[in-house]
This record gives C-alpha cells, structure tokens and sequence, in this order.
C-alpha cells in the first residue's frame, strides 16, 4: 500500500500513536520515496495527545515533503463518533 502512495501527489497519512504501530508506520516511510509530497496526518491516540508525533515524522520525511499543520487527531475512546470531525476536516482540505 505505501508503495502506491508514491505515484500520488497527496498523502493521508493515518497512524495510531501507540509505540510499535507508530515505531513500525515511521520505519515504512523512510522506505519509500516520498519526495515532493503533500502530508495530511491523522492519528488515534491514547492520553498522551499527539506528543513529538507529528515532529517524529517530519524528521523521517524528505525536506521536499509538505507536512500539513493541519492535523486531525482523535482520543482512543472517541473515534466512535469522530467521523463528522473527520469528515469538516477533510472538507477543509480541499
């Protein structure tokens, strides 16, 4: 999957900020080429917010890569109902 995120201009990246799925999402990006992408990062985290996340996988990616500021983050309890959040943020986006 992250493979084909190379041929896109735009990439939604979606990680949970627990520490092996996160250690394991940073590790896929510095496989891939990434360079002269558009980043929007979402994350599910616990209690600890977003902490360095978004820092963490700046740092991992390309100068050339765009990280938006703009990132949608969601507390583990809450993503039952995240979806409407998730969506006005996505129509931000645009």
């Amino acid at each position: 999957m992250i493979g084909e995120m190379v041929l896109k201009k735009t990439i939604y990246f979606l990680f949970a900020l627990f520490l092996t799925v996160y250690l394991a999402a940073c590790g896929k990006i510095e496989e891939n080429d990434l360079s002269d992408k558009q980043v929007y990062l979402f994350c599910s985290h616990g209690t600890g917010g977003l902490a360095r996340s978004v820092q963490d996988i700046s740092e991992v990616l390309p100068e050339s890569v765009k990280v938006s500021e703009n990132v949608f983050d969601v507390y583990e309890d809450d993503t039952a109902s995240a979806k409407e959040g998730l969506l006005n943020w996505l129509g931000e986006l645009q």
